[in-house]
């Protein structure tokens, strides 16, 4: 998303000790939901460290405990001390009933129409040529062939992101494909009367990622600017989201002044709690998402990710406007372009 899109960090190498309890809450909904696999959050008083597992620990299966969030209102008092994260099939609920019971925490979406043939070979073999650039907007940046990067031969080079491609600009061909799940509503980014003044890449708002389990990822914990819901359609491969709801962002370390990225190190296994003790109190859950599904991230939730398993990922990230955020959005993105043109006018003097 802008400026800092999708995270990728380290996973958590914790486990419970004996006097440590999953809690959970019942459903509200006569609609089909199971808890996705996850992982309890790390209350670090009551968790030890999981020898040989590491950055590649299997997620703690909910048991498909169902959490009902129809009343959540994005405080972390009011989930209980860890919270699963629900699949849902897509196809039966209509938009009232997602934006009613399941939007105001991550939940992932199955029967979602996604563009399954963007695996690494197709990349490779019809835009192979295109130079595209790794760890963009980084110190690192480079700029590749993306058959080099796809192949996937050069350590170095696998162990590096390409992130935040926006496909209407490197692949426009394949945007047709790409399709918000109808249950989430009318993307009114879309709607340049509802949302005027967007660049271009913002009316239609999706992202290549491709990363393997040897890529650090992104080096920051985060938050999405201006307010936006977020989704991933997980293509190819396995991708591990982990999340912390919007009451934990004291206990995260937000950074000045946009307050969206966190002041934690990368590697959350190895946070300081002399140096950070606030984060003993947050509360991440994680969760593996698979090729076919689509996860949904409401605005306001910290998230981070890195790919897991055997296989490279392949993820489209998307932005999302819907009725329920069009105010905020609106307010934000005025502070947000008012921000810009305050640097891009500084950057002009300074030339």
């Amino acid at each position: 998303m802008p400026a800092i899109g999708e995270a990728n960090t380290s996973m958590w190498g914790w486990s419970f000790t004996s006097d440590s309890k999953a809690i959970g809450t019942t459903d509200a909904s006569s609609t089909t939901a199971t808890s996705a696999t996850s992982l309890p959050p790390p209350s670090l008083v009551h968790l030890r460290r999981t020898t040989g597992h590491g950055a590649d620990a299997a997620p703690i299966d909910t048991d498909h405990l169902p959490l009902d969030t129809a009343n959540f209102d994005g405080d972390s008092t009011a989930l209980p001390s860890w919270f699963p994260i629900q699949r849902i099939d897509s196809l039966s609920i209509d938009t009232l009933t997602f934006r009613d019971k399941f939007c105001r925490a991550p939940v992932i979406l199955t029967g979602c129409d996604v563009p399954r043939h963007l695996t690494p070979e197709y990349l490779a073999d019809t835009y192979g040529k295109t130079t595209v650039p790794v760890e963009i907007n980084s110190a690192k940046q480079r700029m590749v062939l993306l058959a080099d990067y796809l192949s996937f031969r050069d350590p170095g080079l696998s162990a590096m992101y390409l992130r935040n491609l926006h496909m209407c600009r490197w692949f426009p061909d394949e945007v047709a494909a790409l399709i918000v799940p109808p249950c989430m509503g009318i993307d009114l980014l879309t709607d340049p009367k509802q949302t005027p003044g967007l660049p271009d890449e913002w009316r239609h708002w999706f992202e290549l990622f491709v990363s393997t389990p040897s890529c650090p990822g992104f080096p920051v914990l985060h938050v999405d600017v201006c307010s936006i819901h977020a989704f991933s359609m997980q293509l190819h491969g396995v991708k591990r989201f982990t999340f912390f709801p919007p009451g934990d962002s004291p206990r995260l370390y937000p950074l000045p002044p946009a307050n969206t990225a966190s002041g934690l190190p990368t590697n959350l296994d190895a946070v300081d709690l002399d140096e950070f003790p606030a984060f003993s109190g947050a509360r991440p859950t994680s969760v593996d998402l698979q090729p076919g599904e689509v996860l949904y991230m409401p605005a306001g939730w910290w998230h981070t990710a890195r790919a897991v398993g055997d296989s490279p990922s392949v993820t489209i990230a998307g932005s999302f406007v819907g009725e329920d955020n069009i105010d905020r959005f609106l307010d934000d993105y005025g502070d947000f372009s008012a921000v810009r043109s305050l640097v891009a006018r500084g950057a002009a003097i300074l030339k």
